[in-house]
């Protein structure tokens, strides 16, 4: 199953959600990053698959998503990415972050 996650980051908060939804998604990062300060967000598109040693389900990251920085205006841009990488090699750096 496709679920899209989506995390703000700054340097006094962190918060994060799934939907099953691309557009609210971004809409949910949108209104993290206008009320808790954050610096960016991140929504990627990621499947949940059944982790290997246990039945809870896990979010394997695509590397496919939208980057959101808020402007000196208070406009929210976004800017489609696409990580470079294995799966693997990507899950370890997002979980060093």
């Amino acid at each position: 199953m496709i679920v899209w996650v989506w995390d703000a980051r700054g340097p006094a908060c962190g918060q994060g959600g799934v939907s099953d939804d691309e557009k609210r998604a971004r809409r949910l990062a949108r209104e993290s990053l206008l009320s808790t300060g954050a610096s960016e967000v991140l929504v990627e598109q990621a499947s949940a698959e059944l982790g290997i040693r246990t039945l809870n389900h896990v979010y394997v990251r695509t590397g496919r998503g939208w980057r959101g920085h808020l402007t000196p205006s208070g406009r929210v841009t976004w800017r489609r990415f696409t990580a470079v990488g294995t799966v693997r090699e990507r899950t370890a750096a997002g979980a060093r972050r």
